[in-house]
């Protein structure tokens, strides 16, 4: 699913250590849409979606779907259209460059 009002994109652990995601050694403090704040695991990933491939950290949540968040998205260089509801490419993904002088 994806979510343009969530920041981040979030796994339920099942899903989390099947595909192999690794734990940073750290909690992030978050809060719900409901407003309630947890704790939760983090771990970075490769995201890919239509032959685009970024990196991106995952948020662990206990009992939750999966979901896309924002920056994802914004990652990605991918939309949801507001008339249909499908992801539309809004421009090139864009990695930063580091660049030694």
């Amino acid at each position: 699913m994806v979510d343009t009002g969530a920041t981040l994109t979030v796994l339920p652990p099942k899903i989390a250590e099947e595909i192999g995601v690794p734990r940073l050694p750290m909690t992030l403090k978050l809060e719900l849409a409901d407003r309630r704040q947890i704790a939760a695991e983090a771990g970075p990933v490769i995201l890919s979606c239509r032959g685009i491939q970024v990196p991106a950290t995952v948020v662990i949540v206990p009992r939750a779907k999966p979901l896309l968040g924002a920056q994802a998205l914004k990652s990605l260089g991918l939309t949801v259209s507001a008339r249909t509801g499908k992801l539309r490419r809004v421009r090139k993904a864009r990695i930063a460059s580091v660049r030694q002088e």
